[in-house]
């Protein structure tokens, strides 16, 4: 599947920044999978998560492998294990998780939402910042 931002104009971003970075990188990676810019939107809603994930970049794909998780914040960690778990089908985020909002924030849950909206393909929707 070929991205296109065109069609992806119901996104929910947590800030201007997210969607400026996301924009930028699906922009610079053409031909880019759903599952590929569901990970890159949800690691760049997070500013620390972001730094430490882009220099990963191979071919417009991220590696989970070689990424220093040291001092990430707990929410940070939640946003690369989902990531991870929906890009690399690893264990990541657990479904009862997701269900507390005192194990995962509410805008994590819509950021997760929104990236396995990306990875399937259906978002046709509007912009909206958190």
């Amino acid at each position: 599947m070929n991205i296109e931002m065109k069609g992806m104009i119901n996104i929910y971003y947590r800030s201007k920044k997210h969607k400026e970075i996301f924009e930028r990188f699906i922009a610079e990676h053409e031909h880019m999978d759903g599952k590929t810019a569901a990970e890159i939107y949800l690691l760049s809603a997070d500013h620390d998560l972001w730094i430490r994930m882009k220099d990963s970049s191979k071919s417009g794909s991220l590696d989970f492998s070689n990424v220093n998780l040291a001092n990430l914040s707990t929410k940070s960690y939640a946003l690369y294990r989902a990531a991870k778990a929906i890009c690399m089908e690893a264990k990541g985020v657990q479904l009862f998780e997701l269900t507390n909002s005192h194990v995962i924030a509410t805008w994590i849950f819509e950021l997760i939402i929104q990236t396995l909206r990306i990875a399937r393909g259906d978002d046709n929707g509007s912009v909206y910042y958190a």
